[in-house]
């Protein structure tokens, strides 16, 4: 049928297409399905403005009756004055020789065949030839719909990747996010003690190994050196060599005179985990690093989805286009191996996300295929008409 479409598209441009003939043989044996089915193919391929000059001749049909029962598998309307007949089966058989006794009944079937077919030519050359380039528009958008067909069946085998590459990415990222959090504690607050020397004007016996006040207010001469024997006079040392005020015990020769006391002081600081910080600032940088990835993913498949939807909408266009021209037009035929392809592909599919948006990408087209698919007038034989 392309190969038919083809010349009358190359007929169309050399402005040259007047008619379209279909030869088809009336016998009783020719009478089938598949008579009915190239009819109903070519019905539903044919320009309507073009069947006014489809012409059929049917062969094997001696009379006119016998051509108009024929014509009543044909499931379109053909015109009286398009159809033709002619029967002669020196077409069929070997060349006649010289002495053959039917040899005048068939030079009379010759001459009624040729009459038929200057009939033919005649009708031919009396339609006028048409100007607008219908089967070219036709051959043009046809060419879109399996090409749009083949894109979307490719887009849906390239669905589960893209998803794929966004489940992974997701996961990635939301490692590196319970990463980051785990070590976003990475700065302690720690609190020193510091021990600080506060003046005063009293003399205080005083540890310099434990810093500690170990007699306020001594009552014995003020002692200049440290470590003087001196200091087991004190009432801290009650005349012994160790400290009782110690908590280590500590020796005389620690201690010294001083005015002033020690203070212990409490200093709240940061303290920087730097284990702890480098798992942070790698897993910041890794969730940086796993957005973008997202991001990408997104939008790959965001463009996958956006030539999904374009191939879709150019396939109602086309055969929205198609109807124009030919109100019989039946995409069925045109789609259906390449829904099953695309049924096929969906199987194929593992990820439950990509195979439930193929599966609304099958639906879609599946629903543009039943919009599209009834044609005007059904699909029975054809009428006949005066």
């Amino acid at each position: 049928m392309n190969m038919v479409l083809q010349a009358a598209a190359n007929a169309e441009a050399e402005g040259t297409l007047s008619a379209v003939v279909f030869v088809m043989a009336a016998g009783t044996k020719r009478n089938s399905l598949s008579i009915e089915t190239i009819g109903t193919i070519l019905k539903c391929s044919l320009p309507d403005a073009i069947l006014e000059n489809l012409l059929v001749a049917f062969s094997s049909a001696p009379t006119m009756d016998y051509a108009n029962e024929a014509a009543r598998v044909v499931p379109f309307d053909v015109l009286m004055k398009n159809r033709f007949n002619f029967d002669n089966p020196v077409f069929q058989g070997p060349l006649l020789k010289t002495n053959d006794p039917n040899r005048a009944l068939y030079e009379m079937m010759w001459t009624a065949t040729m009459t038929q077919m200057a009939n033919i030519v005649n009708a031919v050359f009396r339609n006028k030839t048409t100007k607008a380039p219908l089967f070219r528009e036709m051959l043009a958008m046809r060419m879109k719909i399996k090409t749009s067909l083949n894109d979307i069946r490719m887009n849906i085998a390239n669905l589960q990747a893209a998803q794929r590459h966004i489940d992974d990415a997701d996961a990635s990222l939301a490692a590196a996010k319970t990463s980051q959090n785990q070590s976003k504690d990475f700065i302690k607050k720690e609190t020193l003690k510091e021990i600080v020397k506060i003046p005063c004007t009293e003399l205080n016996t005083l540890c310099g190994a434990c810093q500690n006040l170990c007699h306020a207010n001594c009552s014995l001469t003020e002692i200049t050196s440290k470590g003087s024997s001196d200091f087991c006079g004190c009432a801290a040392f009650q005349n012994q060599s160790n400290c009782l005020r110690c908590k280590d015990r500590c020796s005389h020769t620690e201690h010294l005179h001083g005015r002033y006391r020690f203070e212990t002081r409490e200093t709240t600081v940061d303290k920087v985990l730097n284990e702890l910080k480098l798992k942070y600032e790698a897993a910041t940088q890794s969730v940086a690093a796993q957005g973008g990835h997202v991001t990408k993913s997104q939008q790959a498949k965001r463009l996958i989805d956006a030539a999904i939807a374009a191939n879709v909408d150019q396939l109602r266009q086309c055969c929205s286009g198609i109807k124009k021209i030919c109100q019989k037009f039946n995409i069925v035929a045109e789609m259906n191996v390449m829904l099953n392809q695309m049924i096929a592909e969906k199987r194929r599919i593992h990820n439950i996300k990509a195979a439930n948006e193929a599966e609304a990408v099958i639906q879609s087209i599946t629903r543009l295929i039943q919009e599209f698919s009834r044609t005007d007038g059904g699909s029975g034989p054809g009428k006949i008409r005066g």
